[in-house]
Protein backbone atom coordinates (compact mmCIF):
# COMPACT_ATOMS: atom_id res chain seq x y z
CA UNK A 1 0.00 0.00 0.00
CA UNK A 2 1.44 3.27 -0.97
CA UNK A 3 1.50 6.22 1.11
CA UNK A 4 -0.88 9.70 -0.71
CA UNK A 5 1.65 13.17 0.85
CA UNK A 6 -0.89 15.73 0.10
CA UNK A 7 0.79 18.86 -1.35
CA UNK A 8 0.53 21.92 0.44
CA UNK A 9 -2.22 24.33 -0.79
CA UNK A 10 -1.12 27.92 -1.56
CA UNK A 11 -3.10 31.02 -2.34
CA UNK A 12 -1.78 32.80 -5.70
CA UNK A 13 -1.84 36.12 -6.27
CA UNK A 14 -0.56 37.56 -9.84
CA UNK A 15 1.23 40.77 -9.53
CA UNK A 16 3.83 43.02 -11.57
CA UNK A 17 6.17 41.55 -9.77
CA UNK A 18 5.22 37.79 -10.61
CA UNK A 19 3.13 35.67 -8.08
CA UNK A 20 2.39 36.16 -4.79
CA UNK A 21 2.33 32.96 -2.80
CA UNK A 22 1.20 32.28 0.37
CA UNK A 23 -0.53 29.49 2.52
CA UNK A 24 -4.16 30.06 4.01
CA UNK A 25 -3.40 29.25 7.37
CA UNK A 26 -0.02 32.16 7.21
CA UNK A 27 -1.48 34.65 4.85
CA UNK A 28 0.77 36.85 6.56
CA UNK A 29 3.75 35.38 5.04
CA UNK A 30 4.16 35.46 1.73
CA UNK A 31 6.64 34.56 -1.34
CA UNK A 32 7.17 36.19 -4.84
CA UNK A 33 8.23 33.99 -7.83
CA UNK A 34 9.30 35.86 -10.75
CA UNK A 35 11.33 34.69 -13.89
CA UNK A 36 8.85 32.60 -15.19
CA UNK A 37 8.94 30.03 -17.40
CA UNK A 38 12.97 30.00 -17.85
CA UNK A 39 14.38 31.10 -14.34
CA UNK A 40 11.93 30.52 -11.91
CA UNK A 41 13.26 32.23 -8.56
CA UNK A 42 11.56 32.74 -5.34
CA UNK A 43 12.11 34.38 -2.49
CA UNK A 44 12.03 31.55 0.10
CA UNK A 45 14.43 30.95 2.08
CA UNK A 46 14.03 27.34 0.77
CA UNK A 47 14.72 28.71 -2.49
CA UNK A 48 17.89 30.75 -1.45
CA UNK A 49 20.02 27.66 0.28
CA UNK A 50 19.51 25.99 -2.99
CA UNK A 51 20.24 29.02 -5.64
CA UNK A 52 23.29 27.03 -6.49
CA UNK A 53 21.04 24.29 -7.81
CA UNK A 54 19.26 25.60 -11.37
CA UNK A 55 17.33 22.96 -11.47
CA UNK A 56 15.77 23.28 -8.04
CA UNK A 57 12.05 24.29 -7.67
CA UNK A 58 10.57 24.70 -4.17
CA UNK A 59 7.00 24.31 -3.57
CA UNK A 60 5.68 27.74 -4.03
CA UNK A 61 7.53 27.42 -7.98
CA UNK A 62 5.93 24.24 -8.39
CA UNK A 63 2.72 26.04 -7.33
CA UNK A 64 2.85 29.00 -9.72
CA UNK A 65 3.75 26.56 -12.28
CA UNK A 66 0.96 24.09 -12.05
CA UNK A 67 -1.57 26.97 -11.16
CA UNK A 68 -0.44 28.23 -14.90
CA UNK A 69 -0.63 25.34 -16.79
CA UNK A 70 -3.87 24.53 -15.57
CA UNK A 71 -5.21 27.73 -16.41
CA UNK A 72 -3.46 28.12 -19.69
CA UNK A 73 -5.42 24.80 -20.57
CA UNK A 74 -8.39 26.13 -19.51
CA UNK A 75 -7.99 28.95 -22.07
CA UNK A 76 -6.59 26.88 -24.64
CA UNK A 77 -3.25 28.49 -24.79
CA UNK A 78 -0.53 25.88 -25.32
CA UNK A 79 2.36 26.11 -26.71
CA UNK A 80 3.76 24.60 -30.56
CA UNK A 81 5.22 21.10 -28.43
CA UNK A 82 1.91 20.58 -26.59
CA UNK A 83 3.52 21.70 -23.38
CA UNK A 84 1.58 24.91 -21.41
CA UNK A 85 2.95 28.33 -22.14
CA UNK A 86 2.75 30.34 -18.66
CA UNK A 87 1.93 33.77 -19.45
CA UNK A 88 4.96 36.10 -18.57
CA UNK A 89 3.96 39.08 -16.10
CA UNK A 90 3.54 42.04 -17.99
CA UNK A 91 6.11 44.93 -17.40
CA UNK A 92 5.81 46.72 -14.35
CA UNK A 93 4.54 50.78 -14.03
CA UNK A 94 5.41 51.05 -10.62
CA UNK A 95 2.10 50.91 -9.57
CA UNK A 96 1.80 51.72 -5.62
CA UNK A 97 -0.53 48.66 -5.38
CA UNK A 98 1.99 45.74 -5.96
CA UNK A 99 1.64 42.88 -3.99
CA UNK A 100 -0.11 45.17 -1.61
CA UNK A 101 -2.18 44.23 1.47
CA UNK A 102 -4.70 46.63 3.05
CA UNK A 103 -6.59 46.44 6.29
CA UNK A 104 -9.02 49.40 7.20
CA UNK A 105 -10.22 49.49 10.90
CA UNK A 106 -13.26 51.31 11.81
CA UNK A 107 -13.52 52.50 15.42
CA UNK A 108 -17.37 53.85 15.94
CA UNK A 109 -18.72 54.32 19.25
CA UNK A 110 -22.44 54.26 20.37
CA UNK A 111 -23.04 57.28 21.08
CA UNK A 112 -21.53 58.77 17.87
CA UNK A 113 -18.57 60.54 19.44
CA UNK A 114 -15.90 58.51 17.82
CA UNK A 115 -16.07 57.83 14.50
CA UNK A 116 -12.31 57.10 13.25
CA UNK A 117 -10.74 55.22 10.43
CA UNK A 118 -7.38 53.40 10.52
CA UNK A 119 -5.70 52.80 7.04
CA UNK A 120 -2.80 49.79 7.00
CA UNK A 121 -0.60 48.78 4.14
CA UNK A 122 1.48 46.40 3.78
CA UNK A 123 3.33 45.91 0.99
CA UNK A 124 6.84 43.34 0.39
CA UNK A 125 9.78 44.90 -0.20
CA UNK A 126 12.20 42.01 -1.78
CA UNK A 127 15.95 42.31 -1.84
CA UNK A 128 16.33 43.63 -5.52
CA UNK A 129 14.51 47.91 -5.01
CA UNK A 130 16.78 50.92 -4.34
CA UNK A 131 16.40 53.65 -1.68
CA UNK A 132 15.18 55.60 -4.40
CA UNK A 133 12.77 53.06 -5.62
CA UNK A 134 11.58 52.64 -1.62
CA UNK A 135 10.84 55.72 -1.07
CA UNK A 136 8.87 56.70 -4.07
CA UNK A 137 6.47 53.18 -3.48
CA UNK A 138 6.10 54.83 0.15
CA UNK A 139 4.85 58.15 -1.20
CA UNK A 140 2.40 56.68 -3.08
CA UNK A 141 1.22 54.53 -0.39
CA UNK A 142 0.57 57.42 1.73
CA UNK A 143 -1.11 59.01 -0.84
CA UNK A 144 -3.31 56.39 -1.45
CA UNK A 145 -4.18 56.12 2.68
CA UNK A 146 -4.67 60.29 2.20
CA UNK A 147 -7.10 59.79 -0.19
CA UNK A 148 -9.08 57.15 1.56
CA UNK A 149 -9.00 58.96 4.45
CA UNK A 150 -9.79 62.36 3.03
CA UNK A 151 -13.18 60.39 0.98
CA UNK A 152 -13.86 58.72 4.67
CA UNK A 153 -14.10 62.37 5.72
CA UNK A 154 -16.33 63.42 3.62
CA UNK A 155 -18.64 61.14 3.97
CA UNK A 156 -19.11 61.42 7.90
CA UNK A 157 -21.77 63.22 9.01
CA UNK A 158 -20.65 66.49 10.74
CA UNK A 159 -21.02 66.07 15.12
CA UNK A 160 -23.05 68.45 16.65
CA UNK A 161 -20.59 70.51 18.87
CA UNK A 162 -21.18 70.38 22.46
CA UNK A 163 -22.17 72.64 24.70
CA UNK A 164 -20.23 74.63 27.84
CA UNK A 165 -16.93 73.63 26.20
CA UNK A 166 -17.14 69.65 26.12
CA UNK A 167 -19.58 68.53 29.27
CA UNK A 168 -18.04 71.51 31.79
CA UNK A 169 -14.28 71.54 30.68
CA UNK A 170 -12.19 74.22 30.43
CA UNK A 171 -14.22 76.96 28.18
CA UNK A 172 -11.27 79.19 27.11
CA UNK A 173 -8.11 78.73 26.32
CA UNK A 174 -5.57 80.69 29.21
CA UNK A 175 -3.49 83.15 26.68
CA UNK A 176 -1.56 85.70 29.11
CA UNK A 177 -4.90 87.58 29.91
CA UNK A 178 -5.98 87.81 26.13
CA UNK A 179 -7.96 85.29 25.09
CA UNK A 180 -8.33 87.40 21.39
CA UNK A 181 -9.89 84.57 18.92
CA UNK A 182 -10.14 81.41 21.16
CA UNK A 183 -12.78 79.10 20.75
CA UNK A 184 -13.89 76.73 23.85
CA UNK A 185 -12.43 73.78 24.29
CA UNK A 186 -14.07 70.80 22.27
CA UNK A 187 -13.90 66.92 21.92
CA UNK A 188 -11.47 65.87 18.60
CA UNK A 189 -9.60 62.88 17.45
CA UNK A 190 -6.18 62.78 16.88
CA UNK A 191 -5.36 60.64 13.41
CA UNK A 192 -1.78 60.63 12.89
CA UNK A 193 1.14 62.54 12.68
CA UNK A 194 2.18 63.37 8.92
CA UNK A 195 4.66 66.53 7.06
CA UNK A 196 4.22 68.60 3.79
CA UNK A 197 5.66 71.46 2.08
CA UNK A 198 5.97 74.56 3.27
CA UNK A 199 7.93 77.93 2.71
CA UNK A 200 10.15 76.84 5.67
CA UNK A 201 10.20 73.63 4.29
CA UNK A 202 9.30 70.22 5.34
CA UNK A 203 7.23 70.68 7.83
CA UNK A 204 6.08 68.32 10.66
CA UNK A 205 2.37 68.38 11.50
CA UNK A 206 -0.50 66.29 13.71
CA UNK A 207 -3.95 65.98 11.70
CA UNK A 208 -6.75 66.17 14.26
CA UNK A 209 -10.58 65.98 13.61
CA UNK A 210 -12.63 68.28 14.68
CA UNK A 211 -16.26 68.99 14.23
CA UNK A 212 -16.08 67.26 11.20
CA UNK A 213 -13.23 68.86 9.64
CA UNK A 214 -9.28 67.97 9.42
CA UNK A 215 -7.27 70.48 11.25
CA UNK A 216 -3.52 70.75 11.85
CA UNK A 217 -1.52 71.51 14.99
CA UNK A 218 2.07 72.15 13.14
CA UNK A 219 5.17 72.11 15.42
CA UNK A 220 9.10 70.82 15.59
CA UNK A 221 9.12 67.06 16.48
CA UNK A 222 9.57 67.83 20.32
CA UNK A 223 6.09 70.33 19.91
CA UNK A 224 4.31 67.68 18.73
CA UNK A 225 5.21 65.42 21.81
CA UNK A 226 5.07 68.11 24.13
CA UNK A 227 1.25 68.70 22.57
CA UNK A 228 0.37 64.73 22.17
CA UNK A 229 1.79 63.89 26.36
CA UNK A 230 -0.39 67.37 27.31
CA UNK A 231 -3.48 65.32 25.48
CA UNK A 232 -2.67 62.38 27.92
CA UNK A 233 -0.66 60.16 26.17
CA UNK A 234 3.32 60.71 27.53
CA UNK A 235 3.92 57.11 26.48
CA UNK A 236 2.81 57.42 22.86
CA UNK A 237 4.63 61.03 22.83
CA UNK A 238 7.98 58.83 22.30
CA UNK A 239 7.12 56.83 19.61
CA UNK A 240 6.01 59.81 17.51
CA UNK A 241 7.60 59.54 13.54
CA UNK A 242 6.02 60.84 10.35
CA UNK A 243 3.44 58.21 9.41
CA UNK A 244 2.39 57.57 12.53
CA UNK A 245 -0.68 56.79 13.09
CA UNK A 246 -2.90 58.13 16.42
CA UNK A 247 -6.62 57.64 16.46
CA UNK A 248 -7.03 58.68 19.67
CA UNK A 249 -9.55 60.92 21.60
CA UNK A 250 -8.85 64.37 22.82
CA UNK A 251 -10.13 67.31 23.12
CA UNK A 252 -8.92 70.66 21.31
CA UNK A 253 -8.48 74.56 21.69
CA UNK A 254 -8.76 76.86 18.48
CA UNK A 255 -7.92 79.98 17.32
CA UNK A 256 -9.43 81.75 14.31
CA UNK A 257 -6.91 83.39 11.92
CA UNK A 258 -8.37 84.95 9.69
CA UNK A 259 -10.68 82.65 7.18
CA UNK A 260 -8.43 79.51 8.68
CA UNK A 261 -8.98 77.67 11.77
CA UNK A 262 -5.95 76.87 13.74
CA UNK A 263 -5.36 73.94 16.99
CA UNK A 264 -3.28 76.27 19.55
CA UNK A 265 -3.60 73.43 22.16
CA UNK A 266 -4.48 69.87 22.77
CA UNK A 267 -6.52 69.10 26.21
CA UNK A 268 -7.25 65.34 27.11
CA UNK A 269 -10.08 63.90 26.10
CA UNK A 270 -11.83 63.63 30.01
CA UNK A 271 -13.36 66.86 31.61
CA UNK A 272 -9.83 67.93 33.46
CA UNK A 273 -7.70 70.35 31.35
Amino acid sequence: MNATIDKPTFVIMKTNEGYRVCSPLTPATQYVVSGLPDQPQCTCAEFERHDTDPNYMCPHIEAVLNDTDRSARTNGRTAGNGSTAPTPPKPGNDRADNGAAMVLKRSVSPDGRIDSLSIEFSCPLGGKLSQEELIARADKMLQLQGGIAERFLRSTPKPTPSRNGDNGGSAKASDGGHNGDHQAAVTGQLLAVASMNTRRGRSLFISIQVNGQVLKFFGEAQDLKNAISAAGYPTVADHLADGFNLNLPCRVVTRQNGKYTNVDRLLPAGNGG
